[in-house]
């Protein structure tokens, strides 16, 4: 949600926390064979083990700027 509140404002801030976390989460991708990555959840808070639940959440947070239109103010 955060990131979808700093998506909505925008501007400089959008860019420093996409940046930001695309530089936190892409370098800690493991290639798991020819065209399969995933994050191991040792890199995910509360991930507990699971992998799949870290590796979900990681390109969950990576589409936010990309799968989430934003409305204009006043439409």
């Amino acid at each position: 949600m955060a990131g979808l509140a700093v998506h909505a404002a925008g501007g400089p801030p959008w860019t420093a926390w996409a940046e930001g976390l695309r530089g936190s989460i892409v370098p800690r991708l493991v290639a798991d064979g020819p065209g399969l990555l995933r994050l191991s959840a040792e890199h995910v808070r509360f991930a507990e083990g699971d992998d799949v639940l870290a590796t979900a959440l990681g390109v969950l947070a990576l589409q936010a700027p990309y799968r989430y239109a934003v409305p204009e103010p006043g439409r």
